[in-house]
């Protein structure tokens, strides 16, 4: 009877420890006093509610003619690392690319948003073609973007005015919580970032 209540106490004790390894497994890239980098699995963390806001933007618009040519409404950046796709919470904010877009209006956000008028959009093959002007410069800008992969709603977003070109890997917001985040947390200053 002795061995039985060990038994059960030695196989009880080994199905917590491996319940509790599995729900607490957070895998590190840097893990230091004051900075730490990992990969953030929680559906249901902080950090997922800070991917997912919008809140710096106007989001009262009609988004018809974009939705026709098979784009969505909202956008946040995504990263490969080590061949697998990621959100990423960067250790400053402002680093935190997201973008909206209606029939009318392009809107982006980095350290600031910036708006730009829409002047036309095109369709050739798979990509889409955005002219833009900024109205507080009157600067032209291309947006081409192009499908990295449909299914998991990964676009390459190429900006391009006359002094430079930018390229993005951007998200359909609607698919955020397929992906993990990496999580770049600093405590005392602000550090490099990751991506």
């Amino acid at each position: 009877m002795k061995k039985r209540l060990l038994l059960f106490v030695l196989l009880l004790n080994s199905f917590l420890f491996y319940c509790q390894e599995k729900n607490n497994d957070t895998i590190f890239i840097k893990n230091e006093k004051h900075h730490k980098i990992y990969i953030e699995k929680n559906r249901n963390s902080d950090w997922y509610k800070y991917i997912a806001e919008f809140r710096d933007f106007n989001t009262e618009f009609s988004s018809e003619k974009i939705i026709q040519f098979g784009l969505k409404s909202r956008w946040m950046r995504i990263y490969k690392y080590q061949g697998e796709y990621f959100l990423y919470a960067p250790c400053d904010w402002m680093y935190d690319t997201k973008i909206i877009m209606n029939d009318t209006k392009f809107q982006i956000q980095n350290s600031e948003t910036v708006i730009f008028d829409i002047k036309s959009i095109k369709k050739s093959t798979d990509n889409i073609f955005i002219k833009c002007k900024n109205p507080s410069n009157k600067e032209k800008t291309l947006l081409k973007i192009h499908p990295v992969d449909k299914n998991l709603g990964i676009y390459e977003f190429i900006f391009s005015d006359k002094f430079e070109t930018y390229k993005y890997l951007m998200l359909d917001a609607d698919n955020y919580l397929n992906y993990d985040i990496i999580v770049n947390y600093c405590t005392d200053s602000k550090t490099n970032e990751f991506f």
